[in-house]
């Protein structure tokens, strides 16, 4: 779904054409976006939502975006450009664990993967989440950034707590260089990107203590819960 870019929008609303060129182009568009919604029907009942990108078509008369209409087909939430998302992880009726997610599509880019990363890094800096997305520049990369805080003097003296958020660009499945063919990669001259994706594996875990008492008191169990995240890389490499 490499559709029109920002700039091609601009170009391709500012031009005059016959009430039909319109209609055509349209429906062009649109049956463009229902045959890879079709594609991705195995999705269906799985998605959070869909984000909007920087490559997108945008109904003529309704100002629905071919993400919007994807998300119609596939009964998902449209997400907008940037969004939250909460998921609760519920051990029993008494404990959950909320953990947070950040998803932008990301900007700029560059030819160096350090570039990528410090985009990351500047969206963890002013973003309270515990995972921070971005797509984009079609690579797969991931950072770990950890803040300090304490806890909440309320409940007893504070101690200080270290948090780990998790920053990735999720990849992409554009084949930049295909023999015999044209894309905007080449002509830039830009570096290949491994097709692929990328996982976040998230487990709830409890350990159990056995605390010795003090002398005269009665032996207790403290309970510590977290979720364990291990980030994955999947490459599809081409034979």
């Amino acid at each position: 779904m490499d559709e029109l870019s920002t700039s091609e929008r601009h170009a391709f609303y500012a031009a005059h054409r016959h009430d039909s060129t319109e209609a055509n182009l349209n429906d062009f568009y649109i049956q463009r976006a229902m045959r890879f919604a079709k594609e991705i029907s195995f999705m269906k009942g799985r998605l959070i939502g869909l984000c909007e990108g920087n490559h997108y078509f945008q109904a003529m008369h309704s100002g629905i975006t071919t993400t919007q209409m994807m998300c119609k087909e596939l009964n998902t939430t449209y997400l907008g450009v940037k969004c939250f998302v909460i998921i609760r992880f519920r051990y029993d009726k008494h404990h959950a664990h909320q953990m947070v997610l950040c998803y932008h599509h990301g900007e700029g880019g560059g030819r160096r993967s350090s570039s990528s990363v410090s985009k990351l890094e500047n969206m963890a800096h002013t973003t309270n989440a515990d995972i921070i997305l971005q797509g984009h520049d079609h690579r797969i990369n991931h950072i770990q950034v950890t803040e300090l805080g304490v806890t909440d003097a309320r409940k007893g003296s504070p101690t200080v707590l270290q948090r780990v958020k998790h920053c990735a660009r999720t990849g992409g499945f554009l084949k930049g260089y295909v023999n015999e063919q044209r894309s905007y990669v080449a002509d830039s001259n830009l570096p290949p990107n491994a097709l692929g994706n990328i996982e976040f594996h998230i487990t709830p875990r409890k350990e159990t203590h056995l605390i010795t008492p003090e002398i005269g008191r009665k032996y207790h169990r403290e309970e510590k819960r977290w979720l364990h995240i291990e980030f994955h890389a999947c490459n599809y490499s081409e034979h």
